[in-house]
């Protein structure tokens, strides 16, 4: 099927997708980024790589404004009975979110000689609920 007969696909849109690649609904399936990651759950705290981990919060989150536009939020959690700090860089809206003892996941990079998980990019903390 052409890309131009699926819904809500106008012409502004298609122009776009063929620039890509992209002509029919198969080729839409099948596309792929040009470059991706793929992060697991890591078992353990490995220095200096980025991993995946549940935590629970320990301290009540900070949020340093740092420039108008750039701020900070800091806080403790706890993964495996040992305690570390978490630094996000601007996502302070998450502080009303984040309260102690609730369970969450942070995507980050570990540092040994600090004791800290540190975010600058997006999503670094989600919801993580139990089923």
């Amino acid at each position: 099927m052409d890309i131009k007969n699926l819904h809500q696909v106008g012409e502004k849109t298609s122009k776009i997708l063929n620039k890509l690649g992209i002509f029919t609904d198969d080729d839409l399936i099948n596309y792929y980024p040009y470059r991706y990651n793929v992060y697991n759950f890591s078992n353990e705290l490995i220095d200096n790589s980025t991993l995946i981990i549940n935590v629970i919060i320990e301290s009540n989150p900070i949020v340093s404004y740092i420039k108008k536009n750039f701020n900070r939020l800091s806080f403790r959690a706890r993964y495996n009975e040992r305690i570390f700090n978490v630094v996000i860089f601007n996502r302070a809206y998450l502080k009303t979110n984040l309260t102690i003892g609730k369970n969450i996941t942070i995507i980050g990079k570990y540092d040994f000689n600090t004791s800290s998980i540190s975010r600058n990019w997006a999503w670094g903390i989600k919801k993580y609920e139990k089923y």
